[in-house]
């Protein structure tokens, strides 16, 4: 009896394994019918779509490639070049000369604005002391807000400087480009 009771107790041990061996193999094998059926799906699609069943029947429906010397009898003609509107090239560079023209007189008059201000702001702070209270236009503002508006519109006033030279630069090479 002890030999019977432990093949039991032992098949009891083994079952459990076993089952979930078995578990994983079905859920794989079903992983892979439906993996196989999508493969099948993907492979129909792009054999049976339009756009490819036109282009086998093109090139195998007929048989005129296959008649077709390999170099031709005749010269195929040249297409001819078509030659630019120069006149319209020339009113899109007067228009580009006049835009840049128009933005370069504004990029000035605003820098013209800008040094106005800071010279006016650097006369104030002149006459004033970190910590005091500055009265502009009827407004109250610090004399850290006025130092710290004072930088800003000077790296704005640098920024427009880099700006305007770099707006003369291109006008000056669509200008020359222009006498050429």
């Amino acid at each position: 009896m002890g030999a019977i009771s432990f093949l039991k107790k032992t098949g009891r041990v083994l079952a459990a394994p076993f089952r979930l061996i078995m578990c994983v193999a079905s859920f794989l094998r079903a992983i892979l019918v439906i993996a196989l059926f999508a493969f099948i799906v993907s492979v129909a699609l792009f054999f049976f779509s339009d756009g490819f069943r036109a282009k086998v029947t093109q090139w195998f429906g007929t048989d005129t490639h296959a008649e077709m010397p390999a170099i031709p009898e005749t010269p195929e003609p040249i297409p001819l070049v078509e030659i630019p509107d120069i006149s319209g090239m020339e009113r899109e560079l007067e228009k580009d000369v006049r835009v840049q023209t128009r933005m370069l007189a504004i990029e000035r008059k605003e820098l013209a604005d800008e040094s106005r201000i800071i010279s006016m702001a650097k006369k104030v702070l002149g006459s004033h002391s970190p910590g005091d209270v500055i009265t502009i236009g009827g407004r109250e503002y610090s004399y850290e807000q006025v130092s710290n508006d004072l930088k800003i519109r000077e790296r704005r006033c640098n920024g427009l400087r880099e700006s305007i030279k770099e707006r003369e630069r291109r006008l000056s090479l669509l200008k020359g480009g222009d006498d050429q």
